[in-house]
């Protein structure tokens, strides 16, 4: 396996950060309009939980996070309430 040391580290981690805040926008595109928890539907697939973190002018630190029911339709994991 070939290792990567690029030589301009924080423009890498620019690169990522930016292709995933394009990702997440995709995701969810009325994101900026949350504050505090969403959920996603979405037909046959797990609903997806969003909950907002931390929130500051520039910054948002959210959770993402499924929840996976056996055959009974009993949660199988708690999603936590910060």
């Amino acid at each position: 396996m070939a290792k990567v040391s690029p030589l301009n580290k924080s423009f890498c981690l620019q690169n990522v950060c930016e292709s995933n805040y394009h990702k997440l926008f995709s995701l969810i595109p009325n994101l900026r309009d949350i504050d505090e928890s969403a959920q996603g539907f979405s037909d046959g697939k797990p609903m997806l939980h969003m909950q907002i973190l931390e929130q500051s002018p520039y910054t948002k630190t959210i959770q993402l996070s499924h929840l996976f029911a056996n055959e009974a339709g009993v949660l199988l994991l708690k999603f936590p309430n910060y």
